[in-house]
């Protein structure tokens, strides 16, 4: 018998047996959280929408910029290293 076989072999009371079965998970959960039709994320936050996009305007300038000050300062110490500056 396979691993899998075993994960879902049945009981004489009508319910599976295996190492992922969890007798105190409900059958039918008061609630249920899922994507919706369209293709948006699924976010949880105590943000509104509006307060996300302002958070991810800064941190994209902050992350553009800070990139390119670092790649050219990466750069600087290269071309010194190489004394080719």
């Amino acid at each position: 018998m396979s691993a899998n076989q075993m994960n879902f072999r049945r009981t004489g009371r009508g319910k599976y047996s295996g190492p992922n079965r969890n007798p105190n998970l409900a059958s039918r959960p008061a609630l249920v959280l899922m994507k919706g039709p369209e293709d948006a994320p699924f976010l949880i936050s105590w943000r509104s929408r509006r307060e996300l996009g302002r958070a991810y305007v800064w941190q994209f300038a902050v992350m553009l910029c800070g990139g390119t000050v670092l790649t050219l300062a990466g750069l600087y110490v290269l071309l010194l290293k190489m004394h080719l500056l």
